[in-house]
């Protein structure tokens, strides 16, 4: 069996996989206090890994945690490190240079194009908000990146006196106080960035994921596709093409 590790900008996400199905799909926020140590209770309870294939746009520090973990639980496996490819799976990269494109962003590319078949907009709502256009064809277009919600409470919290980042959830509507007016505003930020995606591919399928996707699908206009599970799929489908 094999081991997809997704390691984010904030979350660790994993999901095991045998003879092309995934099972067990959990995540961590990696920086949170006791990560290590609930990341690997989680581990050890997963018998029969023989690969682990990891998609890493995070710290090298998480990154070699990760692989000396792997190793300490089930020996000397097989450790894959996934990265953006100029083509794989009927897919062609629309980068200049195709090793630039974030590879959560291509592996979430290769699931839409095996698994959603049509012209799609890839949108992954986490840390920053990425939206990818990939004709039926399998050509990417190229995309869009912007900061995610977290990011932007963080910007303003760090960079305006007296503003403190807030968790908190609100009602979206015109705000009272400050941090309802916080939560709002860059809720409609999110939201209104998704739906101008129409104007330079309109009618088009749009497939949220990340960590933040459910939250603003609930405000959307338009109907979209859910699936959190998007980059474990793509490196399932790395795992076959490599």
């Amino acid at each position: 069996m094999k081991l997809l590790v997704d390691l984010g900008n904030s979350r660790l996400k994993w999901a095991v996989e045998n003879f092309g199905n995934l099972s067990l799909s959990a995540a961590i926020a990696w920086q949170q206090d006791g990560f290590q140590v609930q990341l690997t209770q989680a581990w050890q309870t997963l018998t029969g890994i023989t690969t682990v294939l990891i998609s890493t746009v995070g710290t090298t520090k998480i990154s070699s945690f990760i692989k000396e973990l792997a190793r300490k639980i089930w020996g000397e496996i097989e450790i894959i490190y996934a990265h953006s490819q100029a083509q794989a799976l009927g897919v062609i990269n629309g980068y200049v240079q195709p090793q630039k494109l974030g590879v959560d962003r291509w592996l979430g590319l290769l699931a839409v194009h095996v698994h959603y078949s049509d012209a799609a907009w890839m949108v992954d709502c986490g840390t920053a908000i990425t939206a990818d256009y990939i004709t039926a064809a399998g050509q990417h277009q190229g995309g869009l990146i912007t900061s995610g919600l977290g990011l932007m409470k963080h910007a303003l919290a760090i960079n305006t006196n007296a503003l403190e980042l807030n968790s908190q959830v609100f009602k979206l509507a015109l705000a009272t106080n400050t941090n309802a007016a916080i939560y709002g505003g860059t809720l409609t930020m999110a939201v209104g960035f998704i739906q101008q995606l129409s104007r330079f591919q309109p009618n088009t399928a749009i497939i949220l994921t990340g960590g933040d996707a459910e939250i603003i699908q609930s405000h959307l206009e338009q109907e979209v596709i859910l699936d959190q599970n998007l980059v474990l799929k793509g490196l399932a489908l790395y795992s076959q093409s490599s």
